[in-house]
């Protein structure tokens, strides 16, 4: 086989783009087709249809959606990668969620359909060989089974991956400079499609692959060039996120974690069947891209001296040991030595690689099944070009019969939800509204979804995120008395519905009774701002605040500080008469707050809203720190007398990210015009 480079133009390219968008728009329409479709999934009904809500409603309103005041009791939402917020293809849910959804599906099934087939075609596979492994990956159970499962982000993410391993292979082969910006803007484009676990996978298939390909050291050059272009692009995005893992609530290193749930026996008969008998195969697990796919995977090992057919293999079997969890030597050893690897979870999301392999295998085997029999005369070229188009329509009907064949399996059960009941409820006593804090509601999501008050105005103390913030969710787990399970950090634990009533401080409105099965007002609740006229500086930290105040520790009177925050209890650590003072909340906007107070002695302004690093004040003409106080409230050390003190969510880590992909985007820039594409890089 020889090479087709997919960086030429092609005849008939204008008519083989129409055929991609017609078949990305009927794909699109099938995934509706089934009883139960991707609106039915689990995360897209608790996570992002929210998420989609809130960033739409956001820049209509002309703001860009930093803070998230709604979901466990406040929380970042732009750092949160899984909001895709900074992902461009995003903005047609400007257009409305319903059909922004739709978009979203034609798009990536269009790109995922032409990065298979440049791909294919690159390694040798002819026009309608390609098609069949382009087809199969682009309904293969990895994609599709994200989807009904809700994980939108997943999906999008992993549409990426053909087209970032076509320019791998092309940059590999003829680097360039403008080859370097291609594939950093891919890679950049996939981390921002809002899945990093994903994007971790896929960037050491892209990576693996690329060295498959034996290249010299100038595109291995190249290649290190491009992956450090791509990071600094993201560093908009980055160091946001990076700095919500620092205080989330996901442990970096934990090898149980890592190492839970891989690949099981006889889950890799998913490559063969869609569905076994009287059992179905969890969506983690299945790998599913028609039998045909299969059959030509494995037929491909006749062609074991080509070069792309060594590569594919050796991509599919090391991810396939990665996917076999402590099974085998190879994760261990990864989560015990290599930085990043023990912080994933479900060893068995590495076999995605394994159905991408056998696709792009397929491909070639039929192609070259298609050329042999083409050279003996046993037929003509196009009646040959006919079967194998055949093939691929066949295959693909198959994945799609699979997949309305799962749907009911991978729907998330209808819930019973009250959320219009508490909404009502909250208007009729006058707590939400306009300027007024997000009143909140504790109830288990048998009751309400974690994150519908994104779209009614109330908050939530549980979130259904990942991560969630480390201080919150420590101390509802410490007030509910019960214990942080590390290998589910997004669930939050009954006990911590049932005992709502040890919650100090939460400033409850809302709270579900699990005896009577019924909404209950709470008449007194704590005040949401306050000034404390004394401070302690802790000698632990932050668990140790979340221990005395379950205790009973008088938190209004005195504010608890640690350690490293000990400068804003200058001079309010000495003994105090003065009472805590009730601080008025005038303004309440997810980016920036207003509270009045009147004191008489100084003290710390507290508000019972979650911490976090990007928090500032501004008390009459001065700027003053916020800093976390009781373990997960903002405090701010304010002087006597009264004034008015406007606290702003105005993140660093946003601005010094946007510096560097602004610079990174100067760099690109400067690639592309300055250096044609004929140019190769010099070693």
């Amino acid at each position: 086989m020889t090479e087709n480079p997919a960086g030429t133009t092609r005849p008939g390219a204008a008519r083989e783009i129409a055929v991609i968008g017609l078949a990305a728009l009927l794909l699109s329409a099938a995934l509706f087709w089934p009883d139960y479709t991707l609106l039915d999934g689990d995360d897209w009904g608790r996570m992002h249809v929210f998420y989609k809500q809130y960033y739409r409603e956001s820049l209509l309103a002309g703001r860009l959606p930093l803070w998230n005041p709604h979901v466990g009791l406040g929380r970042p939402f732009l750092a949160d990668i899984e909001t895709a917020t900074l992902y461009p293809l995003n903005l047609v849910y400007l257009a409305g969620i319903g059909a922004g959804l739709f978009a979203t599906l034609a798009l990536h099934l269009g790109l995922v359909i032409w990065g298979g087939l440049r791909l294919a075609r690159r390694l040798g596979a002819l026009s309608e060989g390609a098609w069949l492994g382009a087809l199969a990956f682009a309904c293969s159970a990895p994609l599709v089974g994200r989807l009904q499962s809700g994980q939108l982000q997943v999906f999008c993410t992993l549409c990426w991956l053909p087209l970032a391993s076509d320019l791998a292979c092309a940059l590999v082969a003829r680097p360039t400079a403008r080859a370097v910006v291609q594939f950093a803007l891919g890679l950049a484009l996939m981390f921002l499609a809002g899945s990093p676990p994903m994007f971790w996978i896929c960037g050491w298939a892209i990576a693996l692959f690329g060295l498959f390909q034996r290249p010299a050291l100038r595109s291995l050059g190249a290649l290190a060039g491009g992956t450090a272009l791509a990071a600094s692009l993201v560093g908009i995005q980055a160091l946001p996120f990076w700095e919500l893992v620092l205080e989330g609530n996901r442990a970096l290193d934990a090898s149980a974690f890592a190492l839970a749930n891989p690949q099981e026996g006889k889950s890799w008969l998913s490559l063969l069947v869609s569905k076994p008998r009287n059992a179905f195969f969890y969506w983690e697990y299945n790998l599913y891209a028609g039998l045909p796919v299969a059959l030509g995977a494995i037929g491909a090992s006749l062609l074991w001296r080509h070069r792309a057919v060594q590569s594919l293999y050796l991509l599919g079997g090391s991810f396939a040991l990665l996917a076999l969890g402590a099974a085998t030597p190879v994760l261990p050893w990864l989560v015990g030595n290599a930085p990043g690897w023990a912080a994933l979870r479900m060893p068995a999301r590495y076999a995605v690689i394994v159905a991408f392999v056998a696709a792009m295998l397929a491909a070639l085997s039929a192609s070259r099944l298609a050329a042999w029999l083409q050279a003996r005369c046993l037929a003509r070229a196009r009646i040959w070009s006919i079967v194998l188009l055949a093939l691929a329509g066949v295959n693909a009907a198959d994945c799609l019969r699979a997949l309305h064949e799962r749907a009911a399996m991978y729907a998330s059960p209808a819930l019973e939800l009250h959320e219009a009941q508490i909404e009502k409820a909250l208007r009729k006593h006058r707590l939400l509204a306009p300027g007024l804090p997000t009143p909140r509601v504790v109830a288990h999501f048998g009751i309400m979804r974690e994150n519908s008050g994104m779209s009614r105005g109330y908050s939530t103390v549980a979130s259904y995120a990942n991560p969630a913030l480390a201080r919150v969710w420590g101390y509802l787990h410490t007030a509910a008395g019960a214990q942080q399970d590390p290998m589910d950090p997004i669930n939050m634990p009954v006990e911590v519905f049932a005992r709502h009533e040890r919650l100090r401080g939460m400033n409850l409105a809302l709270w579900w009774d699990m005896e009577q099965r019924k909404l209950q007002f709470e008449h007194a609740p704590d005040p949401r701002a306050f000034v404390s006229p004394k401070a302690e500086v802790l000698t632990g930290d932050w668990h140790d605040a979340n221990r005395r105040i379950v205790a009973g520790f008088d938190f209004h009177q005195t504010a608890l500080l640690e350690r490293a925050f000990a400068s804003a209890a200058a001079g309010l650590t000495s003994p105090s008469i003065a009472s805590p003072v009730h601080a008025k909340m005038q303004s309440f906007q997810p980016e920036r707050l207003v509270a009045r107070y009147d004191s008489v002695s100084p003290g710390i302004l507290v508000l019972s809203e979650a911490w976090f690093p990007g928090w500032t004040a501004h008390i009459s003409s001065h700027t003053a720190a916020v800093v976390p106080v009781n373990g997960w409230m903002r405090g701010v050390a304010v002087p006597a007398g009264e004034h008015e003190v406007t606290l702003r969510y105005r993140p660093r880590s946003l601005w010094q990210g946007s510096l560097i992909s602004l610079v990174a985007c100067g760099i690109a820039a400067v690639l592309w015009i300055r250096y044609p594409a004929r140019c190769r890089l010099r070693s």
